[in-house]
C-alpha cells in the first residue's frame, strides 16, 4: 500500500501545478482587462474635461456678447488638438476614421480653422452646430 500511494502522488502534485499556473493565467489576464478599462475610463474624463471648459464659455457667450467667441475658440484650440491625440490610441480602431472626421468637421473649412462660423452672433444655427460637432466627438468618449 505505501509503494502504492508513493506512486500516485506526483500525478495529484502535477494536477495541483497545473491548476495553479492556470489560477495565476486567469488572474493576470482579468487584472489586464480591469486596468485597460479603468485606463480608458480616466482617459475619456480627462478627455472630456478638456472640452468642458470651451463649452461652458460657449453657453455663457450666447448670453454675454463681451465674450470673443472667436478669440475662445482660437485661445482653446491648441489645448483641444492635444486632448483629441492623447484620446486616439483609446479610440477603437474601427471608429478612428470617424473620430478624425468629427474632428474635422469642428474645426476645419477648406484647410483653415473654421470659428468664424461659430462667432456669428446673427447666425442662429451657429451654436447648436457647435454644440452638435462638439458633441460628436464627445460620443467617442462614452463609458
Amino acid at each position: 500500500m505505501p509503494c502504492e500511494l508513493k506512486d500516485s502522488m506526483p500525478i495529484e502534485i502535477y494536477a495541483a501545478l497545473l491548476g495553479a499556473f492556470i489560477g495565476v493565467l486567469f488572474t493576470y489576464w482579468f487584472a489586464l482587462l480591469i486596468n485597460k478599462a479603468q485606463t480608458r475610463s480616466i482617459a475619456a474624463a480627462n478627455f472630456r474635461a478638456t472640452f468642458s471648459y470651451t463649452i461652458s464659455q460657449m453657453a455663457i457667450a450666447q448670453i454675454d456678447s463681451s465674450i470673443n467667441i472667436e478669440t475662445l475658440l482660437n485661445r482653446t484650440f491648441p489645448d483641444l488638438a492635444v486632448a483629441i491625440e492623447t484620446y486616439r490610441p483609446f479610440v477603437p480602431c474601427k471608429s478612428r476614421e470617424r473620430y478624425q472626421q468629427d474632428w474635422d468637421d469642428y474645426y476645419q473649412v477648406g484647410g483653415g480653422l473654421r470659428f468664424f462660423y461659430y462667432s456669428n452672433r446673427e447666425e442662429k444655427e451657429a451654436y447648436p452646430l457647435f454644440k452638435k460637432r462638439i458633441e460628436a466627438i464627445l460620443n467617442h468618449a462614452n463609458p
